[in-house]
């Protein structure tokens, strides 16, 4: 429903009316399962290409949008699931900073799509496509407000915009599957909106319901359309927040064997039998990740392998696998390519296990490796009190 990128912006074409030409729909399917792929530059060649080949078409401005917000949420490592879904997390601002060219490139291409959508209309005003685009542009402003800008009011505001599109569809259509998942996502997300937003929306008219959004996720799932991943991915993630975590298993597991090279689906996999309590499946998953990134396997390079050491060398340790978990860090340590704030790190993390399975003079060593790099936040005084103090396990 939403993917693709490019660069610049055509001169103002004539509104498209075929919005189902078939050059469109086959290329707009390629440049999805790229994204899916995480072939970010791919797509956005794709989505350029088919933007020349269709000026006045609003679909390929709305796949260069999404593109760009795509891409930035996987530059700050937001797709975690965990993450995803902690309480507040998109209510405080993120350490990085959207490019400007990148932000300003994202609105240009939505105006666009937008502009080309209500022009169609002015010809025809029953023209179904050009609807489902306009409801998508704005389904689009709402995910970027609400996970780049952390503006939940602005984001619930267009999302209403964009239900009340797809919702006329529905309505006139129930079998256009395609406007199933904007609304879907909208009637969820209402139903589960904080009790102190949840009121004041109410109030001026939004509703929602959490298990009719999830209907409708899977109406767009089952149906034989391009939206049917995108409500796959959604329906992984709500049925993870919901703790069903078989349905979870079951997304993760589909998206991962229709996508091999997006290593997010593979975590996502491990993650899921993580919390499942299936712990030993869940770390065979992690190392297959990093031993594919090792290899250099197509699209697990994009992992970031020296931080992603660190982060699942503590993860290890707290699901019980100290040795395994020693072995990842001392992989982080050992690599030139490790920046020495993660080395530090590394060595604080494997100090402590080398305390919980008594060789203090292996944690010693790490303690004083500590010191000797640059601080990172408490490290520095971790590792003093540590030397001070025998760590004792718990």
């Amino acid at each position: 429903m939403l993917l693709g990128l490019c660069s610049g912006s055509p001169v103002e074409a004539l509104p498209d009316a075929n919005l189902r030409d078939p050059d469109y729909l086959a290329s707009a399917d390629v440049g999805f399962e790229q994204i899916f792929d995480l072939d970010y530059d791919a797509a956005r060649a794709t989505f350029s290409s088919l933007e020349a080949r269709h000026p006045g078409h609003p679909g390929p401005p709305l796949g260069t949008a999404t593109v760009v917000w795509v891409q930035e949420l996987f530059e700050r490592q937001d797709f975690d699931l965990n993450r995803f879904i902690a309480p507040g997390y998109f209510n405080k601002d993120s350490d990085r900073k959207m490019p400007i060219s990148e932000r300003q490139l994202f609105f240009e291409k939505v105006e666009r799509s937008l502009r080309l959508s209500q022009a169609v209309l002015g010809q025809d005003d029953g023209n179904r496509d050009a609807r489902f685009f306009l409801g998508s542009a704005e389904g689009l402003l709402a995910a970027f407000a609400y996970t780049v800008d952390g503006k939940m009011l602005e984001a619930v505001g267009h999302a209403k915009q964009a239900y009340q599109y797809h919702r006329e569809l529905i309505d006139g259509d129930p079998d256009y599957v395609d406007a199933y998942v904007g609304v879907g996502v909208y009637e969820y997300i209402v139903d589960n909106l904080r009790w102190y937003l949840k009121w004041p929306a109410k109030m001026i008219g939004y509703r929602g319901s959490e298990a009719r959004g999830i209907d409708y996720l899977e109406t767009a799932r089952r149906g034989e359309s391009s939206v049917s991943d995108e409500a796959s991915a959604m329906l992984m993630v709500i049925y993870f927040r919901e703790k069903k975590y078989h349905h979870a298993l079951a997304m993760a597991r589909g998206l991962r064997q229709r996508y091999p090279k997006n290593f997010l689906f593979h975590l996502d996999h491990g993650q899921i039998l993580e919390v499942m309590g299936r712990k030993r499946e869940a770390v065979g998953h992690y190392l297959e990740v990093v031993h594919n990134a090792e290899l250099g396997r197509p699209n697990y390079q994009r992992l970031p392998l020296e931080g992603f050491r660190y982060a699942l060398g503590t993860r290890l340790r707290r699901l019980g696998h100290g040795d395994t978990a020693l072995r990842t860090l001392s992989d982080c340590i050992a690599s030139v390519q490790t920046p020495d704030t993660e080395r530090a790190l590394c060595h604080l993390e494997a100090g402590l296990i080398e305390d919980e399975d008594g060789r203090r003079e292996r944690a010693v060593a790490h303690y004083e490796s500590v010191l000797a790099l640059p601080r990172v936040g408490d490290s520095h005084q971790t590792a003093r009190d540590r030397l001070r103090t025998p760590y004792r396990a718990r």
